[in-house]
């Protein structure tokens, strides 16, 4: 539970009576606003996406309303394959209403008739929860034909998330949708233009659709009250290595030491690195710990925001065994389309394992530049770029504990016995 539940998503976690609410505030809307408000509503918002790539999310909307097409869709993204990540499936299970919500005001705003929610293939209380929200919102006449008589009709369901971590990239969603096989597709073009079957679609991250329905409800201005205006709004994060691990709900601009320390309780043990957006962002040490968590103080660190899911590793690790762990990870996920990626990001797992293992090569680190030249190249997603973004960070910032494994076969943790993730 968020030490901050009084802000936006989670402030009616603990109460009952407001559960419903937002179902309440959709049917509000769909009287008496009309979609072109809601769009400019979330545009002004300056919400971002908080699947990881951060893009503004009105900008979305603007494109799926303005494309002329017989029929367009709404994607309510659910697959969370981000490794320790359960923010999305934590408001599925504890604030399904808003979550549907919000996807029956963006369907409405941006003239779609169908939408699907897209779920991890192994969250059945997740869907569970989901699908009794859809029925309550079935019993308040919001979906169906011609709802509450605004002639705007509206069909929602939820659907199985591919399995793999590229199954959750839009257009390999959009390819599980369709009956294929989970993995992404070149762009352009965008789904916003052709997505599912061939027709415009919508597609935002679970989280991202929550926070529809309090910018509808309370007004874009508002919103802005919380976060940066970089980053306006909250940010979910899911909290690792801390005495209190957990979700919790912070103003986008927190200083990322404040999340550990005065929400995840501080670490368990002094700070080796952190990783503050998941796998797919770059490797933080111990003195960068003040940056704001918003999108351009961490790129400019040579990190991400990414999914928000804070990995804290202490000086009992390792830093060059828990980056292997992180590109093995990659190394599995890779699809395997790109050249780049699916010989670049194995290649880099190869040469770490070698570093940890006291086994590398006499020209380590001018393979090293080769396999990173390598995956710098275009790939139709951006798990090449994730992997050699983990590699740099480390390699650059922890030079001396590389060193020490090439010169020494092991680091000052692994000549203790200790190390690990």
């Amino acid at each position: 539970m968020s030490k901050a539940n009084s802000l936006i998503l989670l402030a009616d976690l603990d109460d009952p009576e407001a559960a419903r609410r937002p179902l309440e505030t959709a049917a509000e809307a769909l009287r008496t606003r009309s979609p072109a408000e809601l769009v400019n509503d979330v545009l002004a918002s300056g919400l971002r996406g908080r699947g990881g790539a951060g893009f503004p999310t009105g900008i979305k909307w603007q494109g799926v309303a303005g494309a002329e097409a017989e029929q367009k869709f709404l994607v309510v993204n659910g697959a969370e394959g981000e490794p320790g990540s359960y923010k999305d499936r934590f408001l599925m299970k504890r604030l399904p209403h808003r979550v549907v919500a919000g996807s029956i005001l963006a369907t409405y705003a941006v003239g779609a008739t169908k939408g699907y929610i897209y779920i991890h293939h192994e969250a059945d209380d997740c869907r569970a929860a989901i699908e009794g929200a859809i029925e309550d919102a079935r019993a308040l006449g919001l979906l169906g034909e011609n709802v509450l008589g605004t002639g705007f009709s509206l069909d929602l369901q939820t659907h199985p998330a591919g399995i793999g971590y590229v199954a959750g990239e839009e257009t390999a969603v959009i390819r599980v949708l369709e009956g294929g096989v989970a993995k992404p597709k070149p762009k352009p073009p965008y789904p916003t233009v052709r997505g599912l079957w061939g027709f415009p679609t919508l597609v935002n991250n679970v989280e991202t659709i929550a926070n529809v329905e309090p910018i509808v409800r309370n007004g874009p201005q508002w919103y802005r009250q919380f976060g940066t205006s970089d980053t306006p709004g909250t940010i979910l994060v899911t909290l690792h290595g801390v005495k209190k691990p957990g979700v919790y709900e912070v103003e986008a601009g927190t200083p990322l030491s404040a999340v550990i320390n005065e929400y995840g309780g501080g670490p368990r043990g002094r700070i080796l690195a952190v990783l503050p957006g998941g796998y797919a962002s770059g490797f933080l040490s111990p003195e960068e710990l003040d940056v704001p968590l918003e999108h351009a103080s961490l790129r400019a660190r040579g990190s991400a925001l990414g999914s928000a899911t804070i990995h804290v590793f202490d000086e009992s690790q390792c830093i060059v065994e828990v980056t292997r762990k992180v590109l093995r990870f990659f190394a599995v996920e890779t699809c395997g389309q790109c050249f780049p990626c699916r010989k670049g990001t194995r290649d880099l797992y190869q040469l770490l394992d070698e570093a940890e293992s006291g086994s590398a090569r006499e020209d380590w680190d001018g393979a090293v530049d080769g396999i990173l030249q390598l995956t710098g190249r275009k790939t139709i997603c951006g798990l090449d770029k994730a992997s050699s973004l983990v590699f740099k960070s480390a390699y650059q910032r922890f030079a001396s504990e590389f060193r020490d494994h090439l010169s020494s076969n092991a680091c000052r943790v692994c000549s203790s016995g200790a190390g690990g993730q």
